[in-house]
């Protein structure tokens, strides 16, 4: 049996419990901006609300939140989240290229969740696609960040800039050693502070802090296990399929909500439709 001691550490006018060598719990709320249109013609950009929680043994980032009741009958019960890591390398659950995508769900009030295990250094997710929800377990990608010179203040906290490339894309990030944990929005991680602002340079999607708190006693969210597990390279995969189908049939929608004529007008514009699509390749 472990017993894990804690300490009282006071504030003024509040009181926390640590974990002996630990950090305290946080929480923090970010936007997340999309432009989905990158002719920025057809489409309007628009922003959704992501949120970060964490302590000492793992962080969970839930966002895409939905009212409806969890729908997935399949549920991962294991025992150890590592066996499911450990499943995805070895391809035994990446056997779903006949799944389809005709019928869409909502997002359900549990909502699309990245969950962290800093002992194991292993990154599980849940995320909606069209018809359901899958689980993916992955080891920690490390981010192999560079740091610059240049600062800046966010919500009254001095800032430091990194860059680096991650899947697909360059991210400039901007951190703060004043919130000494090295976390951030989504699967961003490894600096020696907070990430407060993220961008990637193509101008399609920025991510920044609404809310901070540090420390904070909120409780630590759980992580739902309910969907199909495959690999990475699965949801890489599938995650085309649904993008083109989906904008397939919103350009349809589109052109007959405008009237539009094929034989009598020019061509429409040609936009790329990325989604909330951050990670671009493996």
């Amino acid at each position: 049996m472990c017993i894990i001691k804690r300490w009282i550490i006071f504030f003024p006018n509040i009181f926390i419990f640590v974990n002996l060598f630990g950090q305290p719990n946080f929480s923090i709320t970010y936007k997340h901006w999309f432009q989905n249109d990158t002719t920025k013609t057809l489409t309007n950009a628009y922003i959704r609300e992501g949120k970060l929680f964490g302590n000492s043994n793992k962080s969970i980032y839930i966002y895409n939140l939905g009212t409806d009741k969890v729908k997935d009958t399949v549920k991962v019960n294991y025992k150890n989240f590592q066996e499911l890591l450990d499943a995805a390398q070895a391809g035994k659950i990446s056997g779903t290229q006949k799944a389809t995508f005709s019928v869409g769900i909502r997002f359900d009030e549990y909502g699309d969740q990245i969950l962290f295990e800093k002992k194991s250094d292993s990154i599980f997710s849940r995320i909606k696609m069209n018809s359901q929800y899958v689980l993916v377990a992955e080891k920690n990608q490390r981010m192999m960040w560079k740091l610059s010179n240049e600062e800046k203040d966010i919500k009254g906290y001095n800032c430091k800039k990194a860059i680096c490339f991650y899947r697909g894309r360059n991210y400039t990030a901007w951190f703060t050693p004043e919130i000494p944990i090295p976390e951030g929005p989504y699967k961003f991680k490894g600096l020696p502070g907070l990430i407060l602002e993220i961008e990637d340079d193509r101008g399609e999607l920025k991510i920044w802090a609404e809310t901070i708190q540090y420390p904070t006693k909120s409780e630590m969210p759980s992580f739902m296990p309910s969907g199909k597990p495959i690999t990475f390279q699965a949801y890489l995969n599938f995650l085309g399929k649904e993008f083109e189908e989906l904008f397939e049939a919103a350009l349809a929608a589109e052109q007959n909500q405008i009237g539009y004529n094929l034989t009598n007008s020019k061509p429409m514009p040609k936009k790329k439709n990325t989604f909330c699509q951050i990670e671009l390749t493996e």
